[in-house]
């Protein structure tokens, strides 16, 4: 079974445009990102994305992402659907959510020292109140069309900042 080994943890003290991790070791064979973010935006949940930038990489044509989602803005009307879009981005809580709710993601980056095009997959949930009046949920593929090693992550908001509190954890895995 494979370990994984903690590689750093980032978690806010104050309102922040970014999150970097540099240079990440090449010394594992995945790397899986834990996310727990609230972003300065009252639109939920789409106002409350949050970019995934790799390698310092900005150009949104770069990236594909293909998921499922359902999203629920009441305690009785959901909606479901299928995403594709030429960027990588994840969900937080909206500013204006219930105090402590965060947006939940889990990445993972499989071979990402190796040198061809990268592809991982994603789950991710989000929350607007404790009362069930919004929830948002995310399952599905990305791609990056790099073949270079992936060295930083950088996760800036996309309307908003991120906000005090918001914590990423970049986790090794051997083999």
């Amino acid at each position: 079974m494979s370990d994984f080994e903690e590689i750093e943890q980032i978690t806010l003290s104050s309102n922040a445009a970014s999150i970097s991790f540099t240079s990440i070791p090449q010394t594992y064979k995945n790397l899986q990102v834990s996310c727990q973010l609230r972003v300065d935006a009252t639109s939920f949940p789409y106002g409350t994305k949050s970019n995934v930038f790799i390698n310092g990489d900005t150009t949104s044509t770069n990236y594909n992402q293909f998921g499922q989602y359902i999203a629920r803005s009441g305690t009785s009307s959901a909606s479901q659907g299928k995403v594709r879009q030429n960027t990588f981005t994840i969900v937080g809580a909206a500013s204006n959510s219930d105090a402590n709710l965060m947006g939940y993601t889990r990445l993972t980056f499989n071979n990402y020292s190796a040198a061809f095009k990268k592809t991982g997959y994603y789950q991710m949930t989000a929350f607007k109140d404790l009362n069930n009046n919004g929830q948002y949920s995310d399952t599905g593929l990305w791609n990056w069309r790099n073949g270079a090693a992936i060295t930083s992550l950088t996760f800036t908001g996309e309307s908003g900042n991120l906000l005090s509190g918001s914590s990423i954890s970049i986790y090794g895995m051997k083999g």
